[in-house]
């Protein structure tokens, strides 16, 4: 009888953990319109406003705004946990800038947390090299979300299969990439639309690795510059040597 009685107090703690923990939709895009702008934009969706308090929830949201602000950003409220983050930036280096201040929780009160206190800590690396007509970038992403609760982890059958984290980060460059490492969880061979795509995983460190292009137009417009000064110059030589005739 008491094993019996042990065991409803277990699955009652389990159950009211993921009330009370609730569930969490984050998705990350970084995006590159070209190689002056691009933007990281994050959509944050929280489905457990009953279980947190509204000091807790206004706390987090000054927190978040406070954040986003020190890196250019704005935020905006589809609803009251329904939120959108934009940053953006001009060039490679003040994307990783950018993006590590936005994710940096070395300090009291930086850095992104969920509204119930689990820390989102990421780190961006990227290296450029300039192929006079287009930029080659290597990305390294690294998303830790250890700190985000699974139902193996906790070891409770009833929790097997909830996740209390989901979501996706997409790279959306110019001219496509290549997935230097890829997703368990989407094969290679049907990999399709989703090959700018990663799922995320929580409980665990989250890699992103990626190589990808982006046209250069002062290359480019050098390249046209030089072509057309040449096509001028062999029509003036052909009309002088038409005119010595």
């Amino acid at each position: 009888m008491a094993a019996l009685l042990k065991g409803l107090l277990r699955a009652m703690v389990l159950l009211v953990l993921v009330l009370v923990t609730g569930c969490f939709q984050y998705d990350l895009d970084i995006q590159f319109d070209s190689q002056t702008h691009g933007q990281i934009v994050q959509h944050l969706q929280w489905t457990a406003t009953a279980a947190v308090s509204p000091t807790q929830l206004r706390t987090w949201r000054e927190a978040l705004v406070a954040q986003v602000k020190t890196v250019g950003g704005q935020v905006q409220w589809a609803d009251g946990m329904t939120v959108t983050v934009t940053v953006p930036f001009n060039n490679g280096a003040e994307l990783e800038q950018r993006f590590n201040q936005l994710f940096d929780n070395s300090m009291a009160g930086s850095g992104l947390a969920l509204p119930s206190g689990e820390a989102v800590a990421a780190t961006l690396a990227l290296t450029q090299g300039n192929w006079i007509f287009a930029i080659r970038n290597h990305l390294m992403l690294t998303l830790d979300l250890t700190a985000i609760p699974t139902g193996e982890r906790l070891g409770a059958p009833i929790l097997q299969g909830v996740e209390l984290l989901t979501g996706k980060v997409h790279l959306t460059t110019p001219w496509g990439l290549h997935r230097t490492v890829s997703d368990d969880a989407v094969p290679q061979s049907s990999m399709g639309d989703f090959a700018n795509q990663w799922n995320l995983h929580p409980g665990q460190v989250n890699q992103v690795e990626a190589d990808f292009w982006i046209p250069s137009p002062i290359g480019i417009g050098a390249a046209v510059i030089a072509l057309l000064m040449g096509l001028g110059y062999g029509l003036r030589y052909r009309f002088r040597v038409g005119l010595d005739r």
